[in-house]
């Protein structure tokens, strides 16, 4: 394996590691925001909208990365030869 592939393997495996655990804590926050939101206070609730927004968001930023890893392990697999 040259070099190269081993630092592409390497980089692949960490990267997804990363994906992993941005997944685990966005499901977090999304509990910790669903707790919130039994909340009585007023000034508490008004921001759930925004908190829900933000996950949201996340969520798609983690989509879109995912997509962009695809598509250059698609490309460097091609480089390889395979």
């Amino acid at each position: 394996m040259s070099q190269q592939s081993e630092l592409h393997r390497d980089l692949m495996t960490a990267i997804h590691a990363h994906f992993a655990n941005l997944r685990y804590d966005i499901n977090h926050i999304e509990r910790i925001i669903g707790c919130i939101a039994k909340s009585s206070d007023e000034k508490v609730v008004e921001y759930l909208p925004e908190g829900n927004q933000s996950i949201s968001s996340l969520r798609e930023v983690l989509s879109t990365l995912q997509i962009h890893c695809e598509i250059f392990e698609t490309k460097q697999a091609m480089l390889d030869g395979g």
